[in-house]
């Protein structure tokens, strides 16, 4: 099965290192890692789907034996569900950390469809972590009508980092924002880099 691919599964035991499934469809065996149950890094085991419970998941690759090894993050569901491509969304997040403060990539990351989903899944990750710390710090550095289109995700600001998290109002106000020239967004000039 492709990388990436949301697929519907059911939980059928657990173990120590997480929860056990099924896919629905195919009835192929896989696993959900303890770390990737949940958006928060301290959940329990607890807070595991209970057995018997169908859950989305993306799949993030397989083992040799030929289990899915699966994500139930709801950050990356989210990815997933609103990005056509989810390859093109991260190779591009990707490559804006490796371009450093490269304004005009950071301008032409703004202005395709995947960055404002990639913005969301980046500002849901746990405080400190590199996805997270780069998101933060290119949303301080963006203009103020453009920030404001991503308010709601900033913890600290009225925001939130959990739950549903789409909006289609703040996917059209963000949209309207980056097609616009940089000298309309305030900025002098520039377009704020990561």
């Amino acid at each position: 099965m492709d990388r990436y691919t949301l697929v519907e599964c059911v939980v059928i035991g657990h173990q120590h290192y997480g929860p056990r499934t099924r896919t629905v469809a195919g009835d192929l065996p896989g696993y959900v890692d303890a770390s990737v149950v949940s958006d928060d890094p301290g959940s329990s085991r607890e807070d595991w789907p209970a057995v018997g419970q169908r859950l989305d998941c993306v799949v993030l690759g397989q083992t040799r034996d030929g289990r899915l090894r699966l994500s139930a993050r709801p950050r990356d569901i989210e990815l997933i569900r609103s990005v056509a491509e989810v390859r093109t969304a991260l190779t591009g997040w990707r490559a804006l950390a490796e371009a450093g403060d490269e304004a005009a990539g950071v301008r032409e990351f703004l202005r395709t469809p995947e960055a404002l989903p990639t913005l969301r899944w980046a500002l849901r990750h746990p405080a400190g972590s590199e996805d997270r710390v780069r998101a933060e710090a290119m949303v301080e550095r963006m203009p103020e009508g453009m920030r404001q289109a991503l308010h709601r995700y900033l913890p600290g600001r009225g925001g939130r980092t959990d739950g549903d998290l789409s909006g289609q109002e703040t996917e059209e106000r963000f949209a309207g924002f980056v097609q616009r020239p940089p000298e309309e967004h305030g900025a002098v000039g520039t377009v704020p880099g990561p």
